[in-house]
């Protein structure tokens, strides 16, 4: 069965179990045991793992649970235990308070989102992930199965959102829901997004670096300083702007002025991107990239290309271009810069 069809099923299967009116009569012990089969926070956690992931982080984030290990002592100001149940003392001063303010909570965020009203669950006390899968279950025909807050924005952001400084959740939800086509599946809507903009994909900044450079703003704000444990250096000009934006990525004792380095150089002139085994002009490199017989260096690629010369950087080598009039496509990019630093880090540095 492919993922797809494995995330459906598991939004059909949790559906037939949990309803509003089971939730609103759901007991502690329903809510979290260590069955690790049938209790409401297994089946957000586990059981629909392929329909929005929310694994990692302390069992707290369920705000009441019941412990497996109950010898450990946990005493700190804002949390209770009874050695069976462990919760966050605001939401009550016994496990059966404390449990009867989080269903209330949870009750609210599935009826809420059964009717649409997706503003109301952005102010209620629960941490993003939990709450807005708990949504999705109960609304999988208009929400887009993504928890995490950052990829949501960092979509938003990159397919031209307008909004606020910090958008809602329910904003960016209603945003990216458009882009849904008529005979796609929200899971299917979310692995497109996901792909594109998950955190360990650099699409996002470059999709950002090439909007930017379309300006006069040479500010290096919102870009990474590391990327796969290699340093990260661009520069849209100093002083003037610069015909040839770069983002290179290096790795110790290597620099800018002086070594190697995997380097995505947009030749604005042509509306070119090339990301490229980049050498360093300023001066002589005493390293060298390893198997290059067979590439071209930029400047030969270059010329056949478009006629004439790049106006700089044609010592490095041609590993990929991206035509920028035409749409990129985020996989082929990942796939090439994965491979690139494949190549960068099998290399032996002195003194690194």
């Amino acid at each position: 069965m492919a993922l797809n069809e494995v995330g459906i099923q598991e939004q059909l299967d949790f559906t037939k179990e949990w309803t509003v009116e089971r939730l609103e009569r759901m007991t502690l012990d329903e809510y979290t045991n260590l069955n690790r089969d049938d209790s409401f926070t297994y089946w957000l956690e586990a059981k629909t793992e392929n329909s929005g992931s929310i694994w990692g982080g302390s069992a707290f984030k369920f705000r009441i649970y019941r412990r497996r290990n109950t010898d450990k002592i946990q005493d700190f100001d804002n949390i209770r235990t009874d050695g069976v149940y462990s919760w966050y003392l605001k939401h009550g001063e016994t496990a059966e308070e404390a449990f009867l303010s989080v269903r209330d909570i949870v009750v609210s965020i599935a009826k809420n989102a059964a009717a649409g009203n997706f503003e109301a669950i952005d102010g209620i006390d629960l941490g993003d992930a939990i709450k807005w899968k708990i949504a999705f279950h109960f609304n999988t025909q208009n929400l887009v199965p993504i928890f995490k807050r950052e990829v949501l924005y960092r979509a938003s952001k990159s397919l031209g959102m307008r909004s606020q400084k910090k958008p809602s959740i329910s904003e960016m939800q209603r945003f990216l829901f458009q882009r849904k086509r008529p005979d796609q599946s929200t899971l299917s809507l979310s692995h497109e997004i996901w792909e594109m903009y998950n955190l360990n994909n650099f699409y996002f900044y470059l999709d950002k670096f090439l909007k930017q450079a379309q300006t006069d703003n040479q500010k290096r704000q919102g870009f990474p300083k590391e990327y796969k444990d290699l340093s990260v250096e661009l520069s849209f000009g100093q002083g003037g702007l610069a015909r040839v934006p770069w983002i290179a990525f290096l790795r110790s004792p290597n620099a800018v002025r002086k070594g190697i380095y995997p380097v995505y150089l947009y030749f604005k002139e042509t509306n070119q991107l090339i990301l490229a085994y980049g050498k360093s002009e300023t001066e002589k490199s005493i390293y060298e990239w390893l198997e290059l017989e067979n590439k071209k260096e930029i400047s030969e690629w270059y010329l056949e290309k478009n006629g004439e010369k790049p106006v700089r950087y044609g010592t490095s080598y041609f590993k990929a271009v991206y035509d920028l009039n035409e749409e990129l496509d985020a996989d082929k990019i990942q796939k090439d810069l994965n491979e690139i630093i494949a190549e960068y880090k099998s290399l032996s540095f002195y003194g690194s």
